[in-house]
């Protein structure tokens, strides 16, 4: 179970709680919610995905598996466009099946 790392070279803006960020060939731009954005920021290299599943749970009180399923697409979109690395085992350290 690896933790998830942001990749570096994306420009990053914070805008209150919710962030946008330019990936590093400047192609393309997403703007992030506030629970995106805590994502993101978790996304440290020193929480595993499954980390993060477990600290938004407790933090928004919610059932593990539905955190578990919507951090999976966040992170797992993060990784599609670029933005964080190390996720390759990311089902099975979330207790998920993959899709």
């Amino acid at each position: 179970m690896f933790p998830a790392r942001i990749e570096e070279g994306n420009v990053v803006r914070p805008v209150g709680d919710e962030m946008i960020i330019q990936d590093r060939t400047g192609t393309r731009t997403r703007q992030l919610n506030t629970t995106a954005t805590l994502i993101w920021r978790l996304c440290d290299g020193s929480h595993s995905v499954s980390d993060i599943v477990d600290i938004l749970a407790q933090r928004f009180d919610a059932p593990r598996d539905r955190v578990a399923e919507d951090v999976a697409k966040t992170v797992a979109s993060f990784a599609v466009e670029g933005l964080v690395s190390n996720v390759d085992s990311m089902p099975k350290a979330i207790g998920a099946s993959p899709a």
